[in-house]
């Protein structure tokens, strides 16, 4: 991740509405939390402790996002020192000494499923800042490189959670799916006390943090991947960059997911276009999978702003027939992604 200089990446952020953005967003109070996906931590950590050991703004070096500006946060956690590899798992892994982190794109991320603009992720920064106690309404976007140099030398302690991931099996594939753990920042603490000596900063996951600036990247990863397993060792939208940069292994799992999901892969112009429709199918799919779970006989539910109670359901079609609970009318074959909660 090489950096550029202060000017350079302030220049480009400039270009891209700096000013606008930071006079839109400066003045929002602290949201907590904001989501993000990093690395694969358990799943389940309330109020973990960590010490920030990376605060900058740097840029892409290759892929479809090269010369794209970010910014990084990432710190080695001190607490807990394990926990349990997950729900399903009596397994308990090592936790402490590795590494958490907020990875905030400065830039356009169509690809995203909320699609955010740069300043919507610049507004993302700013809330991130303002969990370090940076009073982002006092401050110009210009200053906020130096105010993450002078977090990274202060490296103070905050808390984080994980949350969310897990695996299921498609019911039409029997592939294995997964959806990854979040992580989030909850904000700065004082006067935490660390057990390391001098309070100097031990970084034991020097490996790991080299596999994260290779993700970001796009630079790929050399460790041999189990062939069941193979789509689930990177995000798809970051291969899909890797195909489009060239990655034979990348393109080569997008063709088998492709061919699986019945997509031609030759309709898409990119290879990043068509891990964005994959991305879409198998978030379609996991909808429907809630669904299956959810919905039975007698749920109320709300269709068409009306108070309703499931009598039957026909799982082929997906659809329900449905009872309004004040005047007792039916309708038929309603779909059930228009049923709601109340």
């Amino acid at each position: 991740m090489a950096k550029t200089g202060t000017s350079a990446i302030l220049g480009k952020l400039k270009k891209k509405g700096l000013a606008k953005a930071h006079r839109a967003h400066k003045d929002e109070p602290l949201e907590l939390p904001t989501s993000s996906f990093g690395e694969e931590l358990p799943s389940g950590i309330e109020n973990g402790v960590a010490q920030l050991t990376q605060a900058e703004l740097s840029e892409h070096d290759g892929g479809v996002n090269k010369g794209e500006p970010y910014a990084m946060l990432a710190g080695i956690i001190k607490s807990p020192e394990s926990f349990k590899k997950s729900a399903k798992s009596n397994d308990i892994v090592k936790v402490k000494g590795r590494r958490c982190q907020r990875f905030i794109p400065l830039y356009d991320t169509p690809r995203a499923r909320k699609t955010p603009g740069f300043e919507d992720n610049w507004a993302t920064l700013l809330n991130e800042l303002r969990k370090f106690n940076i009073e982002t309404g006092d401050v110009a976007g210009e200053d906020v490189e130096d105010i993450l140099a002078a977090l990274l030398e202060e490296k103070p302690f905050f808390k984080f959670r994980t949350w969310g991931g897990g695996e299921f099996t498609d019911k039409e594939s029997g592939e294995l799916r997964r959806i990854s753990v979040r992580t989030d920042f909850m904000g700065a603490i004082e006067d935490y006390a660390d057990d390391e000596a001098n309070g100097e900063v031990i970084d034991s996951s020097e490996e790991e943090d080299e596999e994260t600036k290779s993700f970001y990247n796009n630079e790929g990863d050399d460790e041999e991947v189990d062939e069941e397993e193979e789509e689930l060792d990177i995000s798809l939208q970051d291969m899909g960059e890797l195909a489009d940069d060239g990655d034979e292994d990348s393109i080569d799992k997008l063709t088998k997911l492709s061919e699986k999901a019945e997509l031609d892969p030759d309709a898409y112009p990119t290879w990043s276009e068509l891990s964005t429709a994959l991305i879409e199918l198998r978030d379609d799919e996991e909808e429907e999978v809630e669904s299956v779970v959810e919905l039975k006989k007698g749920d109320l539910k709300v269709y068409d702003g009306v108070e309703i109670e499931v009598q039957k359901i026909n799982k082929k079609e997906k659809t329900a027939e449905v009872m309004d609970i004040n005047t007792e009318d039916i309708w038929e074959d309603v779909p059930w992604e228009e049923l709601t909660e109340e």
